[in-house]
């Protein structure tokens, strides 16, 4: 590919940088995985966090995010 900066290649157009089509935000990138297994890993994933969270703020108590929010309050000062 010398020269200029044509807008096609092999007859087709090329695709700019961070623009998504139809649903490829939900596809995975792997033609292999299964949007089903994907979809139930994320939603494992997600409860399994949640769960660590409840946990963490049942034996720790609602404080555990008050450093994180005074962190950030002081910071608009």
């Amino acid at each position: 590919m010398a020269g200029g900066g044509g807008g096609a290649i092999d007859g087709k157009e090329q695709r700019r940088p961070g623009v998504l089509y139809d649903d490829e935000a939900w596809r995975p990138c792997l033609p292999d995985i299964h949007p089903a297994w994907l979809l139930g890993y994320r939603l494992i994933s997600f409860f399994v966090l949640l769960s660590l969270l409840i946990v963490s703020v049942i034996s720790d108590g609602g404080t555990i995010f008050y450093y994180y929010t005074q962190i950030c309050s002081n910071k608009s000062r």
